[in-house]
Formats: C-alpha cells, sequence, structure tokens
C-alpha cells in the first residue's frame, strides 16, 4: 500500500536530538525583555536587563540565547541541555561572534543544580510536553529553586482540548511508523500515511475535513519538528488547570501569558461575552473557559513565586516607565492629516492593524512608525505626539489616553513594549555593521536573528551575500566592488543582467551600486544593522 517502506529496523539508542538535529532559533516571546514588560504592568519589579541572569533549560545548540547574549553584553545568559552536540554546536557559534557571558551546558536536568534564586528570568520552551514525568517534575521543581524573589519563568506546553485532534493524528502516525528506525523513513512514511488518510474520500466528511487540515501543518512542519514533537514518543498535553496545579504544588503562580492576547469580545455572541463576565476575577476558570472557546493547543505560560500578591490588573502608570515600537508597513508622511477627527488605519509589517480616530493616538502611531526601528520612551512619545496632534485635553489627560493606547495596542500585538533599547542602528552609516549573530547564522541558513529577536528570511542570494559582508571595514563604494565581483564569478545573480548582451563593469555597477542602497535601508528596517 505504500510504496517504499523498510522492514522492521531495530531502533538505536542514539540521543533522539543528535540523531536529527533541531536547529536553534530565536523565539521572540521567550525573550526577558518582553517577560519584564510583562512583569512590570502586572505589578511586578524584574531586574533591569542590562544585567540581568537567564538559563534556559533544553536549550538546544543556543540558537534562542546567543541573539540575547550579543544584544545584553552585560547579562549572564546559561543554557542546559541533554544533547553533547548541539551543546558543542551553541559553543562554536558563542566563539565565533565572540561572546564571553553565554555559559552552554552539557548536562541532565536531573542532575543540574545551580544556586537557589540565581535566576531572573527562566526558559523551558518546547521541553515541558515531551519529558517523562520526573522530568516535568524536575523542569517546575528548577523553576522554583533558582527563580529570584522578583524574577518570572517561561513554560511553554502542549493543551488540551486542542491536542485531542493533534494526539488522533500523531496516534495514526506512530502506528504506522513503529517498525520502521530509520529517521528520515519514519518521517517520509508519517506524512505519507496522513496523506493517505486525509485524500481518501471524493467528498471528504467532517472527519476527514480534519484530517486534511492537519495533513497541511504536517506539511508545512520542518522535518526536526515533525520528528521530536509529533513522532516522539512521548507527549504529555494538559489542560491549563492541570499546569497551573502543577505549577502550585511547586510554590509557582500564575502570572500571565507571553503571548498577552485573549478573546477580542467582538469575536464572541454577546450571551457568550456576559457568560465570561460572571467568572468575575476567577483568572483560572477565564483562561481554561479561553482554551475551550478556542481549541487551544499550546500555551506559552509565565510564573511568578507564590508569595508575591498579585491583581492581575494592569497597572497603567508601569506604561510610563517602558519603550514603545511599531513596525508600520508604510509610514505615511508628516503632511498627513493627523489632526481632523477621520478614522485612519495603521498597518504594521506583520499584517495586524490598529484603527483610531483620535487626534493623539494618530500621531503617536505615525510617530512611531517614523523612527523605527528605534523604540521611544513614553515621554518622548507624548512629547512628540501632543506637537503632531496640537491639540490635547491636558498633559494628565494626554498621558492617559497614550497610556490606553499603548496598553490596547500591546494587548492585540500589534505595538512592542520594551524595558531596554536593543542597540539598533535608525539609518544607514557610511561603513554600515550588521549584527554579527546575524553574520554568523546567514553563513549557515537563510533565517537570521534581528535584535529585537525576530527571525527574518532573507531568500535573495545577493541580500545573504551583502549582509556578510558588513562588518564595519567597507564602505558603499567597497560593497559594491564585492558584490560585482561575486557577480562576475556568478556566485550571484543580479535582476536585469542575464541578457543575451550583458550590461559592461560600468553598467553593472550602477545597478549593484542602486539595489545596494535599497538592500541597505531594508536591513536597517528589518532592525539588523547595529550602532
Amino acid at each position: 500500500m505504500f510504496s517504499g517502506v523498510p522492514e522492521r529496523q531495530q531502533m538505536t539508542e542514539q540521543n533522539p536530538y543528535d540523531a536529527v538535529r533541531y536547529p536553534g532559533t530565536a523565539y521572540s516571546q521567550t525573550h526577558p525583555d518582553r517577560l519584564a514588560v510583562i512583569a512590570r504592568l502586572l505589578g511586578l519589579q524584574p531586574p533591569p536587563l542590562e544585567s540581568c541572569r537567564v538559563l534556559e533549560l533544553g536549550c538546544g545548540d543556543g540558537g534562542n540565547l546567543l541573539p540575547m547574549a550579543f544584544a545584553l553584553p552585560g547579562a549572564q545568559i546559561t543554557g542546559v541541555d541533554l544533547s553533547g552536540e548541539a551543546i558543542a554546536a551553541g559553543r562554536a557559534g558563542a566563539d565565533a561572534v565572540g561572546l564571553q557571558n553565554l555559559h552552554l551546558h552539557h548536562a541532565d536536568l536531573m542532575e543540574f543544580n545551580p544556586a537557589a534564586g540565581s535566576f531572573d528570568y527562566i526558559i523551558a520552551h518546547g521541553v515541558y510536553s515531551w519529558t517523562p514525568d520526573a522530568v516535568r517534575d524536575r523542569i517546575l521543581g528548577l523553576c522554583r529553586h533558582c527563580l529570584a524573589p522578583q524574577g518570572v519563568a517561561y513554560v511553554s506546553y502542549n493543551t488540551y482540548p486542542g491536542c485531542h485532534i493533534r494526539n488522533m493524528v500523531r496516534e495514526m502516525m506512530l502506528y504506522h511508523v513503529k517498525d520502521i528506525g530509520e529517521a528520515a523513513a519514519r518521517m517520509g512514511q508519517a506524512r505519507a500515511v496522513l496523506k493517505f488518510l486525509a485524500n481518501s474520500r471524493e467528498h471528504p466528511d467532517v472527519y476527514h475535513t480534519i484530517l486534511q487540515k492537519e495533513l497541511k501543518g504536517i506539511e508545512d512542519r520542518s522535518d526536526a519538528s515533525l520528528y521530536h514533537d509529533d513522532l516522539n514518543p512521548i507527549t504529555h498535553p494538559v489542560y491549563f488547570h492541570q499546569f497551573v496545579a502543577h505549577a502550585q504544588a511547586h510554590s509557582l503562580r500564575y502570572l500571565s501569558e507571553a503571548m498577552f492576547m485573549g478573546i477580542q469580545p467582538d469575536e464572541l455572541t454577546p450571551a457568550t461575552v456576559e457568560a465570561l463576565e460572571e467568572l468575575g476575577d476567577n483568572v483560572i476558570a477565564r483562561e481554561q473557559y479561553h482554551d475551550f472557546l478556542t481549541g487551544c493547543r499550546f500555551r506559552r505560560t509565565l510564573l511568578c513565586r507564590a508569595e508575591i500578591e498579585l491583581d492581575y490588573n494592569l497597572q497603567p502608570e508601569a506604561l510610563t516607565s517602558l519603550l514603545a515600537s511599531l513596525d508600520l508597513a508604510e509610514p505615511e508622511p508628516a503632511e498627513a492629516d493627523l489632526r481632523s477627527p477621520l478614522t485612519r488605519e495603521f498597518k504594521t509589517s506583520r499584517g495586524a492593524s490598529i484603527t483610531t480616530n483620535r487626534p493623539l493616538a494618530k500621531a503617536a502611531l505615525h510617530h512611531l512608525g517614523t523612527v523605527w526601528p528605534r523604540p521611544v520612551p513614553f515621554g518622548e512619545l507624548l512629547t512628540a505626539a501632543r506637537s503632531l496632534a496640537r491639540a490635547g485635553n491636558g498633559e494628565e489627560g494626554d498621558a492617559a489616553d497614550l497610556r490606553e493606547l499603548l496598553a490596547r495596542g500591546f494587548a492585540a500585538g500589534t505595538i512592542d513594549l520594551h524595558t531596554w533599547a536593543p542597540p539598533v542602528a535608525a539609518a544607514v552609516s557610511p561603513r554600515p555593521v550588521a549584527s554579527p549573530v546575524a553574520r554568523y547564522e546567514i553563513m549557515r541558513w537563510q533565517r537570521v536573528t534581528t535584535l529585537y529577536h525576530k527571525g527574518l528570511e532573507l531568500r535573495d542570494a545577493t541580500a545573504r551575500a551583502l549582509l556578510g559582508l558588513l562588518d564595519g571595514t567597507r564602505d558603499h563604494e567597497a560593497l559594491a566592488e564585492c558584490l560585482v565581483a561575486l557577480a562576475r564569478e556568478g556566485t550571484i545573480e543580479i535582476p536585469g543582467t542575464q541578457t543575451a548582451q550583458p550590461p559592461d563593469e560600468a553598467a553593472l555597477r550602477s545597478m549593484i551600486l542602486h539595489g545596494l542602497q535599497a538592500t541597505l535601508r531594508g536591513f536597517a528596517r528589518a532592525a539588523i544593522l547595529v550602532n
């Protein structure tokens, strides 16, 4: 029925993360800046990022920690992982970038035992749900033991009810590959059997429609994710309330979600909204019913020490100590009408949008888009918005309006808030310098990490070649000369040059220099260039 199914094979004892490497990548929601912002908004006083101590449990090859360590040179960043090969790769990356504050340890979590209270931020991403009971218990035990008094722990995990569907598909794939030991064959046959099942009917019913949707997710998933997440013999989804109970058993308290977004009221029926309001201040129940309503499969939960008193209400005054940033898709010119009562929609480069008709809010959003990628302190943003709007209801009223805008934008995922300013270059310099982490990454993959800890795909070979040259030793003319040489060698292909009569040297150089300026501006907007 399925071509190429191997005979029964002997399963090896090799660490599966050594057998199939899980390339590390940056997860923006795990960055201590985001954790610190949410902690402040809910009344905690986490330590400043510039000198913080970060621990990642199950850090892999350090792909999530490497960019943090570069952007926070005064912080102490520590990672631990069971895979010796992954740790060796991470150490090689730290050496290549020249990092002295990144410490990667090859160790079993069951034996890893740092000093009590030794970390301000603890990260356990993609570990909890894929480990035995004893290790899950150890993860939360380490979070309690190692967490500083005002610290924050981030733990991600698979959740029900959504994972009932994922588990159904996973169990069918595991049955099909149960006698296959070789990793590539297991992945190929897992995809093959799901495709067979999903496309088995001429007219799909509800069940097969679900399978087709799951197949799309599996096809989009990387081999490493499929192998380690879906074909892992151990997986342990839980209901949210079960995870909270487990955390409470270790004297940890639920703080928030790292994604800080809930269901918007306009997405629900009035009766549903009314029923949820009856839950009052019962945060745990509200979050659990959120999962029931959305079919949630995955959570990124923040925890703090149980002795901390929380009221779960956002503290408006905390916003005045933060910085804000907004990457607009197309910032409008300064002469745009910001003072009228007409409604304007501001679209971000990530596809989200925020709409307002209030002059002060429009002016603030416009200013943030104009100065991007630089984050703006609250006081500076208030002054700029009042100047642009040339209207207001008094200093305190304007400050309250701006706090409301930032809180709403952050909750909706359109505005980013920060406790610190990353070392981004707001403009292209005569001798541009790209983040050394991005230059290291681009030599190995097409995906690089921005200074805001977000992933950026660079599919264009010329852009990748240019990024690798941005070490501050070359001006724009020298960069163009390097690209000309690469084009003549055939290493890169310049659009418009593959004609019957290729351009001469001067014309080629002119084309490359023009494209160079546009690409450098794109790098600046992507927050890859450093001061």
